[in-house]
């Protein structure tokens, strides 16, 4: 099956700017209404692409991006969310980001994308100006996300792990996801900020024996076999 996104090269710049430019999307855009370029903005930027669209992402520091979705017409409603729900998962298990910043104009209201956000997991929009500000964090993310349930029920289920809350699944399946891609130290660190709000047992790195632990119980072995790392 092929994947639905994939990252971005040089060779995608014409179709992005076709995107960003396309007469139903360049209003929504901002900055007036001359055509906007986008070469440069890869080398600095996490961007993917879809048949229909673009998603990018721009570091403005402590892991925060800021994030630009566009899509032709062709390209809005299923093929959009399911585009825009991978790279967030992309975003958060792939690379150093905490959290994801939006916004959306509402010169003239797009009332189709704040709904869309809501479903996404995006927090309740705050509104500047002419434009809702949107966010989400990794833990709202993976706390909601049905991929990071299922993956994490089924770690629990095989390794006779208890659940210490009802929301451990998703927690559990982000960090594995997140390890998958190497970013151990990262997942480590987000499930730990799970755990002290959930009252839970943290995940702990022994960096001398590079072993993992939940609480006592050593899950190295189980996590390796999954993820490879």
């Amino acid at each position: 099956m092929d994947e639905i996104i994939r990252r971005a090269t040089p060779e995608d710049v014409a179709f992005i700017e076709g995107v960003i430019n396309h007469d139903a999307v360049r209003h929504f855009m901002g900055k007036g209404d001359t055509p906007l370029t986008f070469g440069g903005a890869l080398e600095y930027s996490i961007t993917y692409v879809s048949d229909h669209g673009v998603m990018f992402g721009e570091n403005i520091g402590n892991d925060t991006f800021v994030s630009l979705v566009a899509f032709k017409p062709e390209g809005s409603g299923i093929h959009a969310m399911l585009s825009i729900r991978e790279a967030i998962k992309r975003f958060f298990t792939q690379h150093e980001v905490r959290r994801i910043v939006g916004t959306i104009s509402m010169d003239p209201p797009n009332r189709r994308m704040i709904r869309a956000a809501s479903i996404l997991g995006f927090e309740v929009p705050k509104f500047v100006g002419g434009r809702a500000i949107i966010s989400i964090d990794y833990l709202g993310w993976a706390l909601q996300c049905s991929d990071c349930y299922q993956l994490g029920g089924e770690f629990m289920d095989e390794n006779n792990i208890v659940c210490m809350a009802d929301d451990m699944a998703g927690a559990l399946g982000g960090f594995l996801m997140t390890a998958k891609h190497g970013l151990v130290a990262k997942a480590v660190s987000e499930y730990e900020t799970y755990a002290i709000l959930s009252h839970t047992k943290p995940i702990l790195f022994s960096e001398g024996a590079d072993r993992l632990y939940l609480g006592d119980k050593d899950i190295t072995d189980a996590v390796m076999s999954l993820t490879g790392v």
